[in-house]
């Protein structure tokens, strides 16, 4: 995720005048802007993901299933279209690239901590526990677990004692992931994606400059 939305927090802060101008003479919509934008993403936010998904999932001999390898990559690709619009968002929130720089790590941590990964969601403060549900990497971590853990039986030697976890669908328990269908957390992320692109585009026509219109002079 840090990968991806780093490359694009300069996105709109070093094409700002040049939009200023084509808007101004009534080029094009800022929606085809934006659209155009995040088009121009796809093929490296698609690209790289699954080049390090096919790397890392035989060798890391992951669930055999074809079906399972498929799903890896898609949420591996979703979870970088998240990064990326989420990039977005500090660049379009932003003025300049050194703003966009100085926000962005702390964006990204919060989406860390409240991903699952460091922190149980059963043990974070109830007061707080609604952050979670923005975390893109939340989505992707229960995604990815679900995908491998759902049906897995993990071999123990009998040296390894009582702390040996024989099922996956124990350590999806000890995760707070049992019982959670995977295609409702894909959905859910492809919904936070969408609400993500929604806010990047508010802010940059937010962060636009307003004009007097001319008008006539009184005869």
């Amino acid at each position: 995720a840090f990968s991806m939305i780093g490359p694009v927090l300069g996105a709109f802060a070093t094409e700002r005048g040049v939009v200023i101008r084509e808007r101004m003479a009534k080029c094009y919509h800022l929606s085809a802007y934006y659209l155009a934008k995040l088009a121009s993403e796809v093929p490296i936010v698609t690209l790289l993901p699954c080049v390090f998904g096919s790397v890392v999932y035989p060798a890391l001999r992951m669930h055999p299933k074809p079906e399972r390898f498929m799903l890896f990559l898609g949420v591996l690709v979703l979870n970088a279209l998240a990064a990326t619009s989420l990039g977005l968002v500090v660049s379009a929130g932003t003025t300049s690239i050194k703003a966009a720089s100085s926000l962005s790590p702390v964006v990204m941590v919060l989406m860390l901590l409240f991903g699952g990964f460091y922190v149980n969601a059963a043990n974070i403060p109830s007061s707080m526990r609604w952050i979670t549900n923005l975390s893109f990497v939340k989505f992707s971590f229960t995604a990815l677990c679900i995908n491998e853990f759902r049906g897995l039986t993990i071999p123990c030697s009998t040296t390894e004692g009582a702390d040996c976890v024989r099922s996956g669908d124990r350590v999806l328990a000890r995760l707070s992931f049992d019982g959670v269908p995977v295609h409702k957390v894909i959905a859910a992320e492809a919904m936070l994606v969408s609400a993500i692109n929604v806010l990047a585009y508010i802010f940059l026509r937010r962060n636009m400059p307003k004009f007097q219109p001319l008008v006539a002079p009184p005869q």
